[in-house]
């Protein structure tokens, strides 16, 4: 479908933002407000699709909590589109009790292993603002959009490889496939969603076919906006006496601003 945002009245592809956020804020985290904003927004999606498909009692906050990072594509105070991404490694025995990873057949993990890509980060619940679809936009397609931005924060690691499961029936999974992935199994989930598992690999993603997705996609990368890195501990700290002193002093100077 050509892309045409350009007669939209409610919508600009100038004012959109990617977000890294962490799974789990630090206190005094700096953007709070969007993190939640983040949440009320996997919420009020897969409330809704869990239940529709599967019945009531399946949605499950703790999907939320368990990420390491949460990516969203904002349009100034709306959340347009999220990612979640988390590591996994074929090393550590755990990875096969996880409730994700039971959906991994056989085929799959064979793959992998055939790749020689043990370590991995995983590519969940891509999600968009129904407000903001394919065809209330111009035709511009943001769980492409979202899905290239999450390989490319993947590939900024040393892991050999991501993986995802996209639903069937969104669509979205034939252009993920487009670009690069590799489909290696399809299956109902626990939640009785019909997915595809999708491997994506280092260097095998592909740039979009339209290109003013191509180009948006680059200029979101360029422009991200990451609240994950964790302040720089004081390297003059080396005992738990430093760390009582320096904090003793961090307060004296608080209560001396307040003052």
């Amino acid at each position: 479908m050509p892309v045409d945002t350009q007669n939209l009245t409610f919508f600009e592809s100038s004012k959109l933002e990617f977000h890294i956020l962490p799974g789990h804020p630090r206190p005094g985290y700096s953007k709070r407000d969007l993190h939640n904003r983040a949440y009320r927004h996997f919420k009020s999606v897969w409330l809704r699709t869990l239940n529709r498909r599967a019945g009531e009692g399946v949605f499950d906050a703790y999907a939320f909590f368990r990420q390491d990072y949460i990516m969203v594509v904002t349009h100034e105070t709306d959340v347009v589109a999220q990612l979640f991404a988390s590591f996994l490694h074929l090393d550590s025995e755990i990875t096969y009790d996880l409730g994700y990873f039971e959906n991994f057949k056989e085929n799959a993990v064979r793959v992998l292993r055939e790749e020689n890509a043990p370590s991995l980060m995983t590519l969940e619940y891509a999600s968009i603002n129904p407000k903001f679809s394919q065809k209330r936009i111009g035709g511009l397609c943001l769980g492409q959009v979202i899905s290239n931005l999450g390989y490319m924060f993947a590939m900024t690691f040393d892991i050999d490889a991501t993986t995802g499961m996209p639903r069937r029936l969104s669509g979205t999974n034939e252009k993920i496939l487009r670009s690069g992935y590799r489909l290696v199994d399809s299956l109902k989930n626990r939640c009785g969603l019909c997915v595809d598992i999708v491997l994506g690999f280092r260097g095998s993603l592909r740039p979009d076919d339209e290109p003013a997705v191509q180009s948006l996609i680059e200029t979101l990368w360029k422009n991200r906006i990451d609240s994950t890195v964790a302040p720089a501990i004081d390297s003059t700290i080396d005992s738990a006496q430093d760390l009582n002193h320096h904090t003793s002093q961090e307060r004296d100077t608080h209560e001396s601003a307040r003052a």
